[in-house]
């Protein structure tokens, strides 16, 4: 007996990418594997990537994620915005992002990932803290959009590797 399973599509899609691990990544807009994701309500948010695999936080700060919680591919941080938690910071940690300009930004080392932007993104970022050691076990850098609000922080965390952060203020 041959049992024949039927996944839709956009759902066959959106968990392979997760599974995987793997996202793509539009840094000049935040958009993550071509869904606006920032700005996003939980549920929003929740839809478009499917069920988390980890949630923790209050009132006034939850995240969200897939992967273990110590070792995530992606978290979303959420926070108030007029009375209501909305997804601002997308963290990247394990696996696979990748930017049509750069390719996969965490198999760089964050001082190449740092050059990749600064030419590739020219005119559309800005360095704003050069990639440095700050204290034992947490080394980062900063570029903020010349013409949007969205940061990219990246760097390397001792014990947990290389990480990139897109978030707005």
């Amino acid at each position: 007996m041959r049992l024949l399973l039927v996944v839709p599509a956009g759902l066959l899609a959106c968990t392979t990418a997760l599974a995987a691990g793997g996202h793509r990544i539009e840094l000049t807009s935040g958009q993550m594997d071509g869904k606006q994701i920032l700005g996003g309500s939980i549920a929003e948010v929740s839809a478009a990537l499917g069920k988390p695999d980890f949630t923790s936080g209050s009132r006034r700060l939850r995240r969200i994620g897939w992967g273990r919680r110590d070792s995530f591919r992606l978290a979303v941080l959420f926070r108030p915005v007029d009375g209501r938690l909305r997804a601002k910071t997308l963290v990247f940690e394990d696996g696979s992002v990748r930017d049509g300009r750069i390719g996969d930004l965490l198999a760089r080392a964050p001082k190449s990932m740092q050059a990749a932007v600064e030419s590739r993104y020219r005119g559309e970022f800005e360095l704003v803290r050069s990639y440095r050691c700050r204290s034992t076990g947490l080394c980062t850098g900063q570029f903020k959009g010349r013409h949007t609000d969205l940061r990219l922080t990246f760097g390397r965390t001792e014990g947990r590797g290389t990480f990139v952060t897109v978030w707005t203020p």
